[in-house]
């Protein structure tokens, strides 16, 4: 594998396993990669107990978070808290699933599917794309997330997601 180039895989255990069988991958993926598996675990668990703590530590001083509907993204570890406080409170329950992970040097693309019911027991399912960058410290710097907003219109007035 050249340094730089991109590794995929559909899903987290495929993603190791292609990684396994070619060239060491370079130091940034190393460190991407590592990064993308401590999200992807913390993401369920704050899905399941609602301790938004375990998230917020992972981000960066001077992260930014972004999604779809926000004028001004979220910013710090402060911003990250909220974000992720919103993102769980608006659910009575919530499971992420990753489907693809795409990691090149610092920046990981994960491919999501999302299933639970908002406050009140609507059912919903909705699927997107986040991207995550990461320092050398594995700290995130940067978080974005894609998803079709306009199934929550209904459901929702105001929607942070993942």
């Amino acid at each position: 594998m050249m340094e730089g180039e991109p590794i995929t895989g559909d899903t987290q255990s495929e993603t190791e396993q292609k990684s396994s069988h070619s060239e060491a991958p370079s130091y940034q993926f190393e460190q991407a990669n590592h990064a993308c598996r401590i999200f992807m675990s913390t993401l369920n668990q704050i899905e399941q107990n609602s301790n938004v703590e375990l998230m917020a530590c992972l981000f960066a001083e001077n992260t930014e978070i972004w999604r779809q509907a926000i004028e001004e993204p979220y910013r710090g570890i402060i911003g990250a808290r909220r974000f992720w406080k919103e993102y769980v409170d608006q659910f009575e329950h919530i499971y992420s699933r990753f489907v693809r992970v795409t990691a090149m040097d610092r920046l990981v693309v994960l491919e999501w599917v999302s299933e639970g019911a908002v406050k009140g027991g609507r059912a919903m399912h909705y699927a997107g794309v986040s991207l995550l960058e990461m320092n050398a410290d594995e700290k995130i710097t940067s978080f974005r997330s894609y998803f079709d907003s306009a199934q929550f219109l209904t459901l929702l007035p105001h929607t942070p997601t993942h």
